[in-house]
């Protein structure tokens, strides 16, 4: 039972990591490869992979996309607030 709830979770951040590297990337006008390029130590399919939600980056990944300003932890972290209500 904890991992059905686990991977709705998971995808909810997976989701809100998405918009907010396909929004850094059209702001600055930057392929995928050119993000990947700047982040270092991950290729352009990578960024392809989070940004449809298919994987999550590893925490040292997240802090360096957030030194680029490309995320925002702690919108990317914070609590699902649809959630709340329901008990």
């Amino acid at each position: 039972m904890v991992e059905s709830r686990a991977r709705p979770a998971m995808t909810v951040l997976c989701n809100r990591l998405a918009r907010q590297l396909r929004g850094y990337r059209r702001l600055h006008a930057l392929t995928q490869c050119e993000l990947a390029t700047e982040v270092g130590g991950i290729t352009g399919r990578t960024i392809s992979r989070y940004e449809c939600g298919a994987s999550f980056p590893d925490p040292d990944v997240v802090w360096r996309l957030a030194n680029l300003g490309a995320i925002d932890v702690a919108e990317v972290y914070a609590p699902d607030r649809r959630r709340r209500g329901a008990a």
